[in-house]
């Protein structure tokens, strides 16, 4: 299960880039790069513009661009991951893909008998709930019948660390052709208020 496991220490020290990062958004002398990000971001109704396809273990989504190549991993599930980030704008995003190995591992700690996406929703919701301070998850729900994917999804919603900022964490995962995936968006709370939907055309790209 070490696979599985949240450096907390390193998150700790991630999230104090964060927060340095969310500073210099509100603030009136942003950089030049994260300036013109947040303009084409308002500029695009808050919707992140600019999509692109991307493709991890055999299939293809889209991406904004503004959302670059991250060499970070500390957000993702598994080691077999896409990740990509803004760190101006506190953004992140990461799809993994579950071998069957993994899925067992995780079918494993549940004493009843699951479905394989199930099974590796309710095992990463939870991995993700108890890294977090004074976390909340909302229902798990199916995804909408308008995506066309099997699976699940939910929110979890907790800072890193007591009296930092509190961060939510979209968290779909679902099968094609037999493999399991779980695609994660993350963001400060009360801005990912804006971006649910783009999660959910991330999610709709899906082939």
């Amino acid at each position: 299960m070490s696979n599985f496991l949240i450096n907390l220490d390193f998150v700790k020290l991630i999230n104090f880039f964060f927060i340095g990062a969310l500073a210099v958004l509100f603030t009136a002398c942003p950089t030049d790069f994260g300036d013109e990000d947040l303009k084409k971001f308002q500029k695009n109704n808050n919707d992140l513009p600019d999509l692109v396809k991307e493709n991890h273990e055999g299939i293809t989504f889209l991406v904004s661009s503004m959302l670059n190549y991250d060499y970070n991993q500390f957000y993702s599930f598994t080691t077999n991951n896409f990740t990509r980030s803004n760190y101006f704008l506190a953004l992140y995003l990461s799809v993994d893909a579950v071998d069957n190995r993994e899925v067992e591992i995780m079918k494993f700690a549940f004493d009843e008998e699951l479905e394989d996406v199930d099974a590796v929703h309710r095992h990463c919701v939870h991995k993700r709930a108890t890294s977090l301070v004074s976390s909340f998850t909302s229902e798990k729900k199916r995804i909408p019948k308008s995506i066309n994917l099997d699976g699940y999804i939910q929110v979890v919603e907790g800072g890193t660390y007591d009296y930092s900022d509190k961060m939510d964490y979209f968290i779909a995962t679902f099968i094609v052709d037999d493999m399991v995936y779980v695609m994660q968006f993350i963001g400060k709370s009360g801005n990912m208020d804006y971006l649910y939907d783009d999660f959910l055309v991330m999610l709709k790209s899906v082939h």
